[in-house]
């Protein structure tokens, strides 16, 4: 039994690609927050979870309504996990309520939320791994690194309440160790919002990212990496742009 402040139960931190950039490949689930989570084995190679977790849906009031979002029960993220000895494969699945409380003659209304990501971690060739993730859904922005923080759970009118948004997102990564103290990682990553008439001409539509680095670890606790960066960001109304990013780091780890 778990809680407190922790990743959520939707998200599966050990297929993460590897990336300077803490926050990651842009596709990726990556939400932290509080929850109450169970997990049981169910034998060597299987195990369940399930959560209650903070909701916080996120979605634009438009002008003319007064009101709040909210949500009357939690999130419910679940998964099952299967491992072997060369890695693993994750299957999560989330329900969520999101929710519209009226004010000052506005009326409340409400959908529902749900999705879905496959996880994978195997090692390849000596200590190499391939990893990623494919995650789909209505409702679930939020959970998206690259639409947290969009307002892309849904959209909300007089006319027809709230509706769920349709997202896509996936991420590929693989590491190469070129010796014990030595390794590099390169992914990819793309994320998809459906269209919807609600949702302004600038509000993201796409994201993609490309990444490579180079880390050295010369002692157990030192990293020192550089790391190149591509994105590429879309908008509803089919305008866009990309950016080149370098980045330089040195990591030092407590224990």
């Amino acid at each position: 039994m778990l809680g407190g402040q922790t990743w959520t139960t939707f998200m599966d931190i050990s297929a993460r690609p590897l990336t300077l950039d803490f926050e990651g490949p842009d596709a990726e689930i990556f939400v932290r927050h509080a929850q109450i989570r169970y997990t049981r084995p169910l034998s060597d190679r299987w195990t369940w979870a399930i959560a209650v977790e903070d909701p916080e849906p996120q979605f634009a009031v438009p002008a003319g309504l007064t009101g709040t979002q909210r949500s009357e029960v939690p999130d419910v993220p679940t998964y099952f996990r299967y491992a072997a000895e060369r890695g693993h494969v994750q299957l999560a699945a989330i329900y969520r309520q999101i929710r519209f409380d009226g004010e000052a003659g506005s009326s409340d209304a409400d959908t529902n939320g749900f999705g879905f990501n496959g996880t994978f971690k195997f090692s390849t060739a000596g200590p190499d791994e391939l990893l990623g993730q494919l995650a789909w859904g209505e409702g679930i922005g939020r959970y998206i690194e690259s639409f947290s923080g969009q307002n892309a759970d849904a959209v909300l009118s007089a006319a027809t309440g709230v509706d769920a948004i349709e997202s896509m997102a996936a991420a590929l990564g693989y590491i190469h160790h070129w010796n014990k103290k030595a390794k590099s990682g390169i992914s990819y990553a793309i994320a998809e919002l459906d269209d919807d008439p609600a949702l302004a001409a600038t509000e993201v539509a796409q994201t993609e990212d490309a990444r490579v680095n180079l880390i050295y670890t010369p002692y157990p606790l030192i990293d020192y990496g550089v790391e190149v960066l591509w994105g590429r960001r879309e908008n509803q109304d089919g305008s866009d742009g990309d950016a080149t990013r370098f980045q330089f780091a040195v990591t030092y780890r407590f224990n």
